[in-house]
């Protein structure tokens, strides 16, 4: 541990450091998608003050900072946090907890590779989970006791960097976030003729409100689905996030703001009208003119019904002229199927992959089931 990052530390920033926030979070990620610097702050002025699932300060921006220089533009590095509702099963028991989902991880190409980005998560540990101070480590800067937020019992996060959040545990030589399934199944629609599609007259097609409504009754089914899970393996307990408070939404919501507008015919969800269990969400990529359909949520009513959602999603994205669709950790025992279903393809490389930090007890088994798109950050 250097001098300089003995005495770092993490703060919201200022009205001056969000805006140097966002700048440098655009040059980072939205900067290569036909967006200008103006675009960007506005879509996320949006995403961060008008929806649901960034209300009552669930989302909050950090800076790591000198603490002898707090409100400098000049900070090391930077990440946000979105509070989620968490779903924890044990042996039959289903309670919800606080969880964070880590995002928007930023160092500037001159503070790489000096420790900066590992500190702060780091640090982030102590806000997110607050522990008894004699645990902090005396030789780094104590965090801000008003900045403590209602301790997580879990967090996730999705990773380009590999392994590294695990080395960003609350002191050094203790895991910090450990790798998940970053499975994913894709399917070129270029390649699929029209007349192989059916139409889709047996399925409703939902916009952004029928989102939000399924999210709801989403939640619920899932858990009910984990109190099933754990009463059938009582060693193990059980953890997901929610969909619902806007959070299904928010993974397409954002290509609702201007420029990237897709036209009101768009739709972002599909349920059987004979099984109203079987349905699947979705949000697309940038840049449009490049677009993906992402699946966020599959859901079945029987698993017969996979092959014919799966026809459907295709069929939608087809009649879109989208060519790529794509689909992340489709349950294992149907991943046999996505090849037999118009070519599909299955990679285990092709995604970031999602990582998982467990503030409970350390000799519990713990797993994360609905691992799905749905709760990406």
């Amino acid at each position: 541990m250097t001098s300089i990052l003995s005495r770092l530390t993490l703060v919201n920033p200022s009205p001056a450091q969000e805006t140097e926030w966002w700048t440098r979070s655009y040059e980072a990620f939205g900067s290569g998608f036909g967006r200008d610097l103006d675009q960007w702050f506005e879509r996320w002025n949006s995403m961060c003050h008008t929806r649901q699932h960034t209300s009552e300060g669930r989302h909050k921006l950090w800076v790591l900072v000198d603490a002898n220089d707090t409100r400098s533009t000049d900070f090391f590095s930077q990440c946000m946090t979105y509070r989620r509702t968490g779903f924890v099963a044990r042996a039959g028991k289903l309670e919800e907890a606080v969880a964070y989902v880590v995002s928007g991880v930023v160092t500037p190409k001159r503070n790489r590779g000096q420790g900066y980005a590992q500190h702060m998560i780091s640090l982030l540990n102590w806000i997110i989970h607050p522990q008894p101070a004699p645990n902090y480590p005396n030789n780094w800067h104590p965090v801000q006791e008003d900045l403590r937020q209602p301790a997580a019992v879990f967090s996730a996060l999705w990773t380009y960097v590999g392994d590294f959040y695990s080395r960003c545990g609350p002191v050094p030589g203790v895991k910090g976030w450990t790798l998940d399934d970053r499975r994913m199944a894709t399917w070129d629609t270029s390649k699929i003729e029209a007349t192989d599609l059916p139409s889709l007259d047996d399925w409703s097609l939902l916009d952004d409100a029928g989102v939000t409504s399924l999210s709801e009754k989403d939640a619920e089914r899932i858990k009910d689905t984990m109190v099933s899970q754990s009463l059938q393996d009582f060693d193990m307990t059980f953890v997901a996030l929610s969909p619902a408070g806007g959070v299904m939404s928010s993974q397409h919501w954002r290509y609702l703001v201007p420029p990237n507008q897709v036209d009101a015919s768009f739709r972002w969800g599909v349920v059987s009208k004979h099984d109203p269990l079987t349905y699947a969400t979705w949000t697309i990529s940038e840049p449009i003119s490049e677009m993906t359909l992402r699946v966020t949520r599959v859901a079945l009513g029987s698993d017969e019904q996979f092959a014919p959602l799966i026809k459907a999603i295709l069929t939608f994205a087809k009649n879109r002229e989208i060519n790529i669709v794509e689909i992340w950790n489709i349950a294992r025992h149907l991943e046999e199927e996505v090849p037999t279903i118009l070519s599909g393809r299955t990679d285990e490389e092709n995604t970031g992959p999602p990582a998982f930090r467990w503030f409970g007890d350390d000799k519990e088994r713990v797993q994360w089931v609905f691992n799905e798109r749905y709760c990406w950050g």
